[in-house]
């Protein structure tokens, strides 16, 4: 493992420490961890950039002195971030570096999760107002950051995690959020607490990785291996299948999980057909079975639970905000129709 050194506004690596921790000999610094999306390749701070000192021309700069100085304000002379803590080109270093990134982050005294696309202070005006929270939180519940595969486990290893803006703004933590996080992600508020993700069952667990996204396909199987507790060496080629196949065998050494395992599989190899004109046993519509794609956060079939709904009337497909501009039915409370339209209204005779 790395680290930067914060150096006011400059930054040098360290040597490498060699077993990660924070016990033996070899003892590593306490240090401040970074979450983001990668943008552009070009546009990230590379470990090369950082040797021959020509990261601030990148535009992931930003983010890097925005966290460091977070860090920094904090006591914190360490951080660690990845694309420029790991020498992306060496295998070898590679592999071992996603092996132990769960652990890192793990041990990390703050994680602080850089999000490129919430902005808090209006753009057009620095002395505007700053944006309250119902202005950025439709803004944080659609960010990028909480459809990449990588991001879930950088989510849950860390005790203290805080979210930023790409102003670097404080939003809040892990736990002062943890209510919008659950509604975005469907992960369990115990989770999300810091219960041992070993009492969570093999498909409570996969089930939080639904709809995520990694740049190559074998990295949505590679960034749970922390989740599991497991250790793989890196095929990059094999496949998203054959990767699975690989984390359920480790994951069937693990006595604890064997069970829960051969139950899940069990249940994936029922037979699934439908019959047309069928309803579904889960939500009870037409046109397909329980064991489809369902959504965790609204019950109904299709997408993700990470994709759009609205915290206010917690439907599927659009914003809290197009509710603003929408008649209110004061007989039923929804939205649509005024009261003379609403297909509940009991007709009285003083009408």
């Amino acid at each position: 493992m790395r680290l930067l050194k914060i150096e006011d506004e400059d930054f040098s690596l360290t040597k490498v420490y060699a077993n990660g921790d924070d016990d033996g000999d070899d003892h590593v610094p306490p240090y401040a961890i970074v979450s983001h999306t990668w943008g552009d390749e070009e546009d990230e701070i590379l470990m090369t950039d950082i040797k021959e000192n020509k990261y601030k021309s990148k535009a992931s700069y930003l983010k890097l002195k925005l966290c460091s100085a977070k860090a920094y304000a904090e006591g914190l002379r360490h951080i660690w971030m990845d694309t420029c803590c790991i020498n992306q080109t060496d295998t070898v270093e590679l592999t071992r570096s996603i092996n132990s990134m769960y652990r890192w982050y793990q041990n990390a005294a703050r994680c602080y999760v850089y999000l490129s696309d919430v902005q808090f202070a209006p753009a057009e005006s620095a002395a505007a107002p700053p944006l309250s929270k119902v202005d950025w939180e439709p803004a944080f519940r659609q960010s990028r950051w909480f459809t990449r595969g990588w991001t879930l486990q950088e989510l849950l290893a860390p005790r203290s995690v805080e979210f930023l803006s790409s102003d670097g703004v404080k939003l809040g933590d892990k736990a002062s959020l943890e209510r919008e996080i659950h509604q975005i992600t469907g992960i369990d508020l115990a989770a999300l607490g810091g219960t041992d993700l070993s009492r969570f069952s093999f498909e409570k667990r996969m089930s939080w990785a639904g709809g995520r996204r990694t740049k190559w396909v074998e990295d949505i199987i590679y960034s749970l291996l922390g989740i599991f507790g497991v250790y793989l060496p890196l095929i990059y080629g094999e496949g998203k299948d054959n990767a699975h196949r690989r984390l359920r065998d480790e994951i069937e050494k693990l006595p604890s999980e064997k069970s829960q395992l051969a139950n899940f599989y069990r249940t994936e190899s029922v037979d699934n057909s439908f019959e047309p004109g069928g309803f579904c046993d889960k939500c009870d519509e037409p046109g397909h079975n329980a064991n489809d794609l369902h959504c965790y956060k609204c019950q109904k079939h299709g997408h993700y639970a990470n994709e759009v709904h609205c915290y206010d009337c917690g439907e599927y497909g659009h914003f809290a905000a197009v509710h603003r501009s929408q008649e209110v039915c004061s007989e039923c409370g929804e939205y649509g129709h005024y009261k003379p339209d609403c297909p509940k209204r009991t007709i009285r005779s003083d009408d």
